[in-house]
């Protein structure tokens, strides 16, 4: 019996389906975020009362960790603000800082912030 060779096919520049370069994953992970905000947000404003504001949900999504041999993708789960009259989004930032823990919301935006 004899078996055939497949090849995997080669990368085409603009594919969006080809692996990730070093500048991409940021990139990578701002645009899952975004699309689970989307996603989730119609979700929960669906059930949302009219006279709210704001509107916390949780939602799970993949970041990465660019390191000089390798990344490294993890799955996080935060809480995010939705102002349901503006569209705007924050996600809660937990940072343990000089044995502090530091809250804060932080706005979503559509490139990521150096």
């Amino acid at each position: 019996m004899k078996t055939a060779r497949i090849d995997p096919p080669t990368p085409v520049a603009g594919d969006p389906f080809a692996a990730p370069g070093p500048g991409r994953c940021k990139t990578l992970a701002v645009c899952l975020a975004a699309a689970v905000l989307i996603l989730t947000a119609p979700l929960a404003a669906v059930g949302a009362d009219s006279h709210q504001r704001f509107i916390l949900f949780n939602a799970e999504y993949n970041s990465s960790l660019k390191q000089v041999s390798k990344t490294t993708v993890f799955l996080e789960k935060r809480l995010f603000k939705l102002d349901t009259q503006t569209g705007e989004t924050w996600v809660l930032i937990d940072v343990l800082q000089d044995g502090r823990d530091i809250r804060y919301w932080q706005k979503i935006t559509e490139t990521p912030q150096k």
